[in-house]
């Protein structure tokens, strides 16, 4: 998959399709995505995810209890 000659819809057309492959099959790249976010004292937080289903261009994922949430 090339994404150099293709339309910036195109190319959003393809990532929703990786996005509902990841959701579906376990073990697909896209299934165990990195989420990241920013704290209240601009320190970056990183954790693997579970991605379970992606529709309405929403990601729905599960993380592991024991990982920090802030």
């Amino acid at each position: 998959m090339s994404f150099f000659n293709e339309n910036p819809n195109s190319i959003f057309e393809n990532i929703k399709e990786l996005l509902s492959l990841g959701a579906t099959n376990r073990n697909h790249s896209f299934h165990t995505p990195i989420f990241s976010n920013i704290t209240q004292k601009n320190n970056i937080e990183s954790r693997i995810v579970v991605l379970r289903k992606f529709e309405n261009n929403k990601l729905i994922f599960n993380t592991d209890f024991r990982s920090p949430k802030t």
